[in-house]
């Protein structure tokens, strides 16, 4: 899923609208010479504008982003990923000097887009961003231990409690697809019988193959260890422009400019709604 946040102030179909100038100021107690470099600066000083008419495609592999950058080459453009966030930047030249700056953010659902894959390219004054979905995940049914859980009271385990009195093992069924946690129990006491749906949703960051689950006493206790993080990880990576990609569409272009109202501008990618 990517999000295409609001806009820091309104657009207006048919010519850019600026997000973020940058002015400098002379301070109050300065030379002539400073004030007059202050406002040689200010005079120089290039805005930058928020990239209109992107729009996005559903393909075979996944999904498609493009946006109109003309007049701009592929060494002026830069596509940068941190974390969840995707982050372009493009420069407008002519004869060497820069007349424009162009910049729009995204945010995709990493656990549906394939973020080691993302490609970009640059082709006509129009740029192409692709967003490769995750394979299908098969669901983990987890083996049910009839023990007391090990002492988790740190900040390195995930731990989920969900007391289920009435409930045995041969009852009780718990899955993990991605990052939902599903929950299947059938309680017989007497002779009144129920049965118990739930579905919890757990954090990325904990090691899927290494999830457990314990029943005792009514209660049942999942535990994982989370991911541990190199300390020299880097946060940000660039994305290069290569040559144009190839897709196939297989649904019809939303226009991210279009599904926008004065207050939002939001455009979901990787996510199939029913």
């Amino acid at each position: 899923m990517i999000v295409v946040p609001s806009p820091l102030f309104s657009s207006y179909m048919g010519s850019p609208t600026p997000f973020t100038v940058y002015r400098f100021h002379a301070p109050e107690s300065s030379s002539d010479e400073n004030t007059s470099d202050a406002r040689a600066k200010e005079e120089d000083a290039i805005p930058t504008y928020r990239i209109q008419n992107a729009n996005v495609t559903k393909t075979e592999q996944g999904f498609m982003l493009t946006m109109d950058l003309p007049g701009i080459k592929p060494e002026d453009v830069t596509v940068s990923l941190n974390h969840s966030d995707v982050k372009v930047v493009a420069t407008r030249k002519q004869n060497a000097k820069v007349v424009k700056q162009y910049q729009r953010e995204f945010t995709i659902d990493k656990k549906a887009i394939n973020s080691g894959e993302i490609t970009s390219a640059l082709e006509d004054g129009v740029l192409t961003i692709t967003f490769p979905k995750k394979p299908a995940a098969e669901p983990i049914e987890l083996e049910l231990l009839t023990m007391d859980p090990p002492a988790s009271d740190n900040d390195d385990t995930f731990r989920f409690d969900l007391e289920l009195p009435g409930v045995k093992k041969a009852d009780l069924k718990v899955s993990l697809k991605d990052d939902t946690l599903s929950i299947h129990a059938h309680r017989k006491v007497g002779s009144s019988s129920s049965v118990l749906k739930r579905r919890f949703t757990v954090p990325d960051e904990i090691e899927i193959e290494k999830v457990s689950a314990y029943l005792m006493d009514g209660i049942l206790t999942v535990l994982a260890p989370k991911k541990e993080r190199a300390a020299s990880e880097p946060t940000e990576r660039l994305i290069p422009i290569n040559e144009a990609p190839e897709a196939k569409p297989v649904a019809e272009t939303i226009e991210a400019d279009a599904v926008k109202n004065e207050e939002e501008d939001t455009v979901m990618i990787g996510h199939d709604e029913e």
